[in-house]
């Protein structure tokens, strides 16, 4: 006979499918748990840990600095043992050991008795940075990200606190971590914009307030990066930074790249298609790269071309055939994929354009025998689903990862011989001074996946764009090259690092009432400006944003 209780655990699971042991031992007898599990209605599933698989990566415990590690080494600890500020660039390509002067620049500071901040872009890349410096340090490290339950962030802050920590890992936030007696902060991929909070009432840029608690606490700081930013190797080159540079790549060669001209009807052309099957065939791995996830990003009708678009935002929706949905990817609007046209009542949809999932599915049926893991926000958007696909992507077996930018922040997958660029354009042309020069640091972290090891790695660009200098200095690996045209665009259009631009973005529900305060935001600054006799400030707009309305409000 069923009890009140039992039954009421039955309906609870049937709603929640999934959920944690803990919350159902919260909320439910113990003996009614056991009964289900008994009898089979109740399963017990444990998932892998990301710290836990982590652990089991093939990090280096020994290693021995090459001459030139060893000049840059002894260049930045001489810099770091002085008394004072001291802003240093590590400028070094894909592979090159910066890890490693981390490591010894880090055992210096720990000998003079003081602490060490250590920031990294993201989460996943935490933990890694954590794994890799357990091998030295011990167990004095804290670790500082959003991933972290209350408990056990305040666990890691109260161990900052009592200074029982001496190196603190953390994303963007760790730069308020309360880390007394600070000896150095390392800023570790110092162009990623994740390191930028624009979405809380605080706004700040992390890198650029590690220079500032530097200063103010009058100690070194470390920024380093295989694609530095424009403005900061700008800096660096001008002598307002110690600059100290890595060309060479000990432990594997630079990979070869091949260009493929893409075609708008076909992802995966037939060259590449015969390239994978060779990796394959060796028993190595293939990624895919494509820094756009769902499975179409543009829906049209086919009776009257109306392209579903996003009520709160006005953008288009993007196809997701997992969720049968249509998506908005910046307010989380969603509606069904059985929807009808809203202007000609039509029911057939035109799929434009192509997604990491869409690539999936075109993977999956050219080779079905083949592990394929996709590796994009939709997949891993609990930690749970991170640590599933991180056990995948881990695991030395051939297989073909399928990615967007998440894929090639920092990750080292093993036995990857092969990284094909699928549309190497993406993003090329967005309305944003830095759009050339995110899509190239974004393909040179995307070729630096290849060929970790000593085996020499392959990319293959596929792209209906070839002269881009962007594409072009990212065929050629050419860092400086791409920097020096950059820069002289940047000083011919007054770009920074030549002028400061400040952005004042208004928002309103209505739209009159938004070009009203702009106006009135114009006056305001005129005035004043003429008040302080203030001559050099040039005030443009207002105008409207790239997106005319995001969330519900223009």
């Amino acid at each position: 006979d069923e009890s009140f209780s039992e039954g009421e655990l039955i309906r609870y699971l049937k709603e929640k499918i999934e959920v944690p042991e803990k919350i159902l031992k919260n909320r439910f007898p113990l003996k009614e748990i056991k009964r289900l599990l008994e009898i089979g209605i109740l399963e017990r599933v444990e998932y892998p840990k990301i710290r836990k698989i982590m652990l089991s990566l093939e990090i280096p415990k020994e290693y021995k600095l090459t001459p030139q590690q060893k000049d840059v080494f002894e260049g930045i600890r001489n810099l770091v043992l002085q008394e004072g500020f001291k802003p240093i660039f590590l400028y070094g390509v894909t592979g090159s050991g910066k890890s490693f002067i981390y490591i010894e620049i880090i055992k210096e500071v720990l000998k003079s008795k003081k602490k060490v901040l250590v920031l990294v872009p993201e989460i996943a890349l935490t933990t890694y940075m954590e794994m890799l410096l357990l091998n030295y340090f011990k167990n004095n490290i804290a670790l500082l990200h959003s991933g972290l339950s209350p408990s056990e962030r305040l666990n890691e802050w109260m161990r900052i606190l009592n200074e029982e920590a001496h190196i603190v890992i953390g994303t963007r936030s760790a730069i308020f971590a309360p880390v007394q007696n600070l000896g150095l902060i390392i800023v570790d991929e110092e162009h990623d914009p994740s390191y930028k909070e624009e979405k809380l009432a605080c706004k700040y840029h992390a890198r650029d307030l590690a220079l500032i608690r530097g200063k103010t606490e009058n100690i070194p700081v470390i920024l380093g990066s295989a694609t530095p930013s424009i403005k900061s190797f700008y800096f660096a080159k001008k002598g307002k930074y110690y600059l100290f540079i890595l060309k060479e790549r000990p432990f594997a060669s630079l990979p070869e790249i091949t260009f493929f001209e893409s075609s708008p009807f076909k992802l995966i052309s037939e060259e590449l298609k015969k390239e994978i099957e060779e990796i394959l065939g060796k028993g190595k791995s293939v990624f895919l790269y494509l820094n756009r996830r769902g499975y179409a990003p543009l829906v049209e009708c086919k009776e009257c071309n109306y392209i579903w678009s996003c009520p709160n935002c006005g953008i288009p929706l993007t196809y997701h055939k997992e969720e049968k949905a249509l998506l908005c990817h910046y307010c989380n609007f969603e509606i069904s994929s059985l929807t009808v046209c809203p202007r000609c009542g039509g029911f057939k949809m035109r799929l434009k354009k192509a997604g990491t999932e869409k690539v999936e599915e075109e993977i999956k049926k050219i080779f079905p025998k083949v592990e394929v893991v996709r590796l994009d926000r939709d997949a891993v958007n609990t930690e749970r689903k991170l640590a599933q696909v991180l056990e995948k992507l881990y695991r030395p077996e051939p297989k073909i990862i399928v990615g967007t930018q998440m894929g090639v922040h920092g990750h080292n997958f093993p036995e990857v011989d092969l990284v094909s660029i699928l549309r190497a354009e993406e993003g090329l042309f967005l309305p944003h001074y830095k759009s050339g020069e995110r899509t190239f640091q974004l393909l040179m972290q995307a070729e630096g996946r290849a060929g970790r090891k000593k085996e020499k790695g392959k990319v293959i660009f596929q792209s209906s764009i070839k002269d881009h200098y962007a594409i072009r200095y990212a065929l050629e690996q050419n860092y400086e090259g791409f920097f020096e045209e950059e820069i002289k665009l940047r000083k011919r259009f007054l770009f920074p690092p030549f002028v400061r631009l400040v952005l004042i973005r208004i928002e309103e529900i209505k739209e009159e009432k938004v070009k009203e305060k702009g106006m009135e935001a114009k006056k305001y600054l005129e005035n004043l400006f003429l008040e302080m006799d203030i001559k050099d400030v040039e005030i443009l707009g207002p105008a409207p944003c790239p997106f005319r309305k995001l969330k519900g409000f223009y």
